[in-house]
């Protein structure tokens, strides 16, 4: 999930993602600095993300 979806946060759609058991992680180009502090624990992956390092992230989150 990017953290900026079309200039708004994307928070919204992590918790309900997260309401539903659904395992979540951020691809951006924010810091982890960006991130709100209850989303630390979400996996981060920055941009630009080689194919290597999203397909060992999602096999992880899932």
């Amino acid at each position: 999930m990017d953290l900026d979806l079309y200039g708004r946060p994307s928070y919204p759609v992590v918790d309900a993602l997260m309401a539903d058991d659904m395992p979540v992680l951020f691809k951006t180009g924010f810091s982890k600095h960006a991130v709100e502090l209850r989303y630390q624990n979400v996996p981060r992956l920055q941009k630009p993300v080689d194919q290597v390092a999203l397909l060992a992230a999602l096999t992880k989150a899932s």
